[in-house]
């Protein structure tokens, strides 16, 4: 079972970054940002940075940890993009 789960994404003012936005983990695992800023990620580890490529051309990162919880789908909620 892989480390994964929902990320929503949020940027400076809290609002969700827009669907269809790519992004990477610092492990180069490729992720598209969907409805609501959320986005699923696969290959988490306990901590994770992740850049994000934004529709101005410029980009945001973020950096979130992860607690595996077996057999739960995990969300993780309002993580800042900046």
């Amino acid at each position: 079972e892989s480390a994964s789960a929902l990320v929503q994404f949020v940027d400076a003012r809290s609002e969700p970054l827009e669907a269809g936005l790519a992004g990477r983990t610092a492990s180069a695992v490729e992720f598209v940002v969907g409805y609501d800023g959320e986005a699923y990620i696969t290959g988490l580890a306990a901590t994770n940075d992740v850049t994000i490529d934004l529709a101005d051309g410029t980009q945001c990162r973020a950096a979130f940890e992860f607690h595996k919880r077996p057999g739960e789908q995990q969300l993780i909620s309002g993580v800042s993009c900046l």
